[in-house]
């Protein structure tokens, strides 16, 4: 099997996976990218197909002095995922358990408010969309999110991802019609590693590709030309 190589940026990765994903052009997707990292990546995918974009907002569910550690993750809709495992390990009560769940859930709320500027949220029912971030290491928020729109009624619901831990992108085929992945990968540690500019994506960013999608969204930006792989991506091992 060949080395997986790194991405240069998380646009150059959107529009690989954009041509990745051209079989859906058809079904006039809606596009949404989870916030932060996943919407740049997003953005190139729905200029790719001529699709709308937007947001779906999700987090992890962190633990108190270890923010890295993710016990679960929630998404809105309200929809609360909770890995039993990690749970367990922590050996925290319910009552703490629902604590760190009813935090998390005001963040995605505030996110949501935050980058919606004055639009009402996606209607996804009856509809084929297509779920973008810029990669999965442990598998939290992906779920989360695909949960939440199943049951908001999405007729069809792809994952679509640059790079994914391989035990991670096989838990996750039951969960989505369909997964799109780049690269997967033995040992992820952090999916910003796979990037050689993983530049930091704040809300500012994440409202400007926003309104930019929106002004487009005549189709305008439909037909992205082709480009070389090649160029997209670095040797192995190359990074900064």
């Amino acid at each position: 099997m060949a080395s997986p190589r790194l991405f240069r940026t998380r646009q150059n990765a959107g529009r690989e996976l954009g041509f990745a994903l051209r079989a859906y052009e058809a079904a006039s997707p809606l596009v949404l990218g989870i916030p932060p990292g996943g919407v740049p990546v997003a953005f190139e995918v729905a200029r790719a197909l001529g699709a709308p974009l937007d947001v779906w907002a999700a987090s992890k569910v962190r633990v108190p002095l270890e923010p890295e550690l993710g016990i679960g993750a929630v998404a809105e809709g309200d929809e609360v995922f909770l890995d039993l495992a990690m749970v367990a390990a922590l050996r925290a009560s319910r009552l703490q358990i629902d604590a760190l769940v009813a935090k998390t859930r005001d963040e995605v709320a505030d996110q949501r408010r935050r980058l919606e500027m004055g639009r009402e949220r996606p209607v996804v029912r009856g509809k084929t969309v297509i779920l973008v971030d810029d990669g999965v290491a442990t598998g939290n928020t992906a779920p989360a999110a695909l949960r939440a729109l199943k049951r908001c009624g999405a007729q069809k619901r792809i994952l679509a991802l640059p790079v994914a831990a391989y035990d991670v992108f096989q838990s996750l085929r039951n969960e989505a019609d369909d997964l799109v992945c780049l690269e997967k990968v033995a040992n992820l540690e952090a999916v910003g590693l796979w990037y050689h500019d993983a530049f930091s994506c704040s809300d500012e960013d994440v409202i400007g590709l926003l309104q930019q999608a929106h002004e487009l969204a005549d189709g305008s930006w439909r037909g992205q030309p082709a480009f070389d792989a090649f160029d997209n991506r670095l040797e192995p091992g190359s990074r900064r």
